[in-house]
């Protein structure tokens, strides 16, 4: 491997190491907006904060809720073992997998 080829290859690997830890996904994101609320100077803009973290985790957590159902309600997302099945044009014969 020649030196600009692992050096590419090293800042390649940094980067992917770095991404993967930037987004903790959404806890982490819901623990920085709950920090966020204690920053605010009065008692009266901590409420408000509060209120609305407290609306946007409801409509955060319907969101959630209507995409479970969506998902439920269009079926398990797999085709059926009948659907994959196939007529073929040659022998006309109808082929299924196993």
């Amino acid at each position: 491997m020649t030196p600009a080829a692992a050096r590419a290859f090293l800042a390649l690997a940094l980067c992917t190491t770095l991404n993967a830890h930037a987004d903790d996904g959404p806890l982490n994101a819901l623990a920085r907006t709950q920090e966020i609320c204690v920053r605010y100077p009065t008692p009266q803009a901590r409420a408000e904060c509060k209120q609305k973290e407290k609306a946007t985790d409801a409509a955060l957590a319907r969101e959630q809720e209507r995409r479970q159902a969506d998902k439920a309600a269009a079926g398990s997302g797999t085709p059926k073992k009948n659907d994959l099945c196939f007529t073929r044009k040659s022998t006309g014969e109808v082929v299924c997998p196993n």
